[in-house]
């Protein structure tokens, strides 16, 4: 069980659609145009269907917005810009090649990254798109759209947007999905072609009515997020832990079969084959199915503090280093292997940094050379659960995949992360070498070694 204080939500009805409207003699016809879009992750809903014209908010600065105001009350707003859509020359999909491969096997440690800061440009426009969000609350706008920024009809879907000036951090502010219900306008984003296709209408004067309709209903009566919690118990070394997982949740728009119930599957067909084949580690084998990842991995996270140990920073605005407070399980975690990025084969693994790792994963991923799943590198990947992991000193990774259609290529959090996507045949390579490397981690006579930070 992880403390994500979310409410969960479910869709009931929507539809977005355009509503044009022509005169024959003195009759008024209407032909209605679905458009294909979504709306945002937690959304609430417009209270019936909202009918009429769209303003399109079309500002380069602060001082433009004030042509809007006592404009937009009841209206449905266009947020953004028309989006450039560039023709597509390379296939979405994609293998490493023995190049790309061979760069990652000589790379070198991967650094710390240095803290975030806008730079100028990129500051003015997060603060104009503040004030614009802040316009559109304070005039009553009943809907905002946005284009995708995929194209080709694919919808990419995002947590609705509340509102926060630059300089608040990320982790600093109220999400849309807290349980305190910040206040957030209903939201939806459209295909960027038909988006674009609006724009132009309305930048040659032609009036552009919408019809659109979210219904939706929240569920806050159980606040938390559950992961799910699995093992092969080890023999002579078994309070000694392997561990294996992936994250459970998914975008609403497709099914989220390549982000991530492949991942969870495939680490699931681990499991599988380990016991169905009467396997007795010596490492008690676990496997950890995790919530709420695409929220800033909740689920790994709560896991990790309850069970292994958590970073403490100072207050804010005080001076000192992050501390660690380690829980007794610590000594005894061996190794956490993560499954994300979609539903390409094993290519190898990342190290996270871990060189002393290496020969460790070198040997064991050598029968698999013919498989093209024999690449070790000491760089690292993120944004992934094994982070969790990571960044206490406990030695997390993930492995080295054909990203395919993964990795925010084309599927994943859009309306076409569906089966139809997932590479059968790589997903069984994948749990065959993954099945091989868990149960020779958990067959060592040592437990692997761990980077030198943190210190406790």
């Amino acid at each position: 069980m992880g403390p994500c204080q979310r409410a969960s939500r479910s869709l009931g009805t929507f539809w977005l659609r355009l509503v044009a409207r022509r005169f024959h003699g003195q009759h008024a016809l209407s032909r209605l145009s679905p458009l294909i879009a979504y709306p945002k992750a937690w959304s609430p809903s417009t209270n019936g269907t909202i009918r009429g014209e769209v303003v399109f908010l079309d500002v380069k600065t602060t001082a433009d917005l004030d042509s809007y105001k006592d404009k937009l009350k009841g209206k449905i707003v266009l947020f953004s810009p028309a989006r450039n859509v560039d023709p597509l020359f390379d296939p979405p999909a994609h293998r490493q090649t023995d190049e790309e491969l061979l760069g990652l096997a000589n790379a070198e440690p991967s650094a710390d990254p240095p803290p975030f800061q806008f730079t100028a440009e990129q500051g003015a426009v997060e603060e104009l798109n503040y004030r614009k969000w802040q316009l559109i609350q304070s005039e009553g706008a009943a809907v905002v759209l946005q284009p995708s920024f995929r194209d080709a009809g694919t919808v990419y879907v995002t947590s609705s947007t509340v509102p926060y000036p630059p300089d608040v951090p990320f982790e600093k502010r109220v999400q849309a999905w807290d349980i305190s219900k910040p206040v957030v306008i209903p939201q939806a984003i459209v295909a960027a072609e038909q988006y674009d296709r609006i724009i132009r209408l309305v930048a040659r004067g032609i009036p552009v009515r919408l019809e659109v309709n979210i219904s939706v209903r929240f569920y806050d009566d159980d606040p938390m997020s559950y992961n799910v919690i699995a093992e092969i118990p080890g023999t002579d070394l078994k309070d000694e832990v392997v561990m294996l997982g992936a994250s459970l949740d998914s975008w609403h728009a497709g099914t989220g079969a390549t982000d991530n119930a492949v991942g969870a599957a495939t680490a699931l067909e681990v499991t599988r084959i380990l016991q169905s084949l009467g396997s007795k580690p010596r490492r008690t084998i676990r496997i950890g199915l995790w919530s709420a990842e695409e929220q800033g991995t909740r689920g790994s996270h709560a896991y990790v503090a309850t069970h292994l140990g958590r970073r403490i920073d100072p207050p804010d605005g005080q001076p000192g280093h992050a501390r660690f407070e380690f829980k007794p399980e610590y000594e005894k975690f061996n190794a956490y292997l993560n499954f994300d990025y979609g539903t390409g084969r094993i290519r190898g693994v990342f190290l996270q940094g871990n060189e002393a790792a290496r020969p460790v994963f070198r040997d064991l991923l050598e029968p698999f050379k013919d498989l093209g799943a024999s690449t070790v590198s000491v760089a690292g990947i993120g944004a992934t659960d094994h982070m969790s992991f990571d960044e206490i000193g406990l030695p997390g990774f993930q492995w080295i995949r054909d990203y395919m259609e993964g990795n925010n290529t084309r599927a994943p959090h859009t309306n076409i992360d569906t089966f139809d996507h997932v590479l059968e045949n790589d997903l069984k390579q994948s749990a065959a070498v993954a099945a091989f490397v868990i149960y020779g981690l958990a067959m060592r006579g040592e437990k692997l070694h761990r980077k030198a930070f943190p210190s406790h």
